[in-house]
C-alpha cells in the first residue's frame, strides 16, 4: 500500500501583506477585538479589550520559507516571501512565529504551534483574519 501525502504550500510576498490591515474572526473572542496592520518591516498587533481598553505591540516581522534557528535582522524590510510569518518581541528579545496556514486577499489563517509546558500556549491554535483595508 502506498500512501501520497498532500501538502499544501502557501506562499506570500511582503508585497502582499504591506498596507493592509486585518481583523480576528476566530477564535472569537467576545471581550477583545484583535486587528493586525502590517508595512513592508514591522506590524502593528492591537488587542482592544472591551473593559480594560486598548493595549498596542510592534513587532519586526519577515517571511520564510522555513522557521531559522534564530531572528534574521538583515532580512527585515527586504523583499521576503515565504510560508512563515517570522517575528521579533523586542521586550522579550524573542523571535516567534506563525505559519501561514492559508491566504488570499479577503482572508488569512495563521497556526501558532503549540508549544508543551508552558502556560497558555500547549496546544495548536489557528486564528483566522479578515482583511478590512
Amino acid at each position: 500500500m502506498i500512501t501520497v501525502v498532500c501538502n499544501a504550500q502557501t506562499t506570500v510576498s511582503i508585497n502582499q501583506l504591506n498596507g493592509t490591515s486585518w481583523i480576528r474572526t476566530s477564535p472569537v473572542d467576545k471581550e477583545m477585538v484583535v486587528k493586525y496592520c502590517f508595512n513592508n518591516s514591522s506590524y502593528t498587533n492591537s488587542a482592544e479589550y472591551i473593559s480594560v481598553g486598548k493595549a498596542v505591540s510592534i513587532f519586526k516581522y519577515y517571511l520564510s520559507p522555513t522557521v531559522p534557528a534564530a531572528f534574521d535582522f538583515s532580512k527585515v524590510g527586504t523583499k521576503t516571501s515565504g510560508k512563515f510569518l517570522i517575528g521579533y518581541n523586542s521586550k522579550m528579545k524573542k523571535m516567534f512565529y506563525y505559519e501561514i496556514t492559508s491566504f488570499d486577499s479577503k482572508k488569512m489563517v495563521l497556526l501558532r504551534k503549540g508549544k508543551p509546558f508552558s502556560i497558555g500556549g500547549a496546544e495548536d491554535l489557528y486564528m483566522t483574519y479578515q482583511r478590512i483595508e
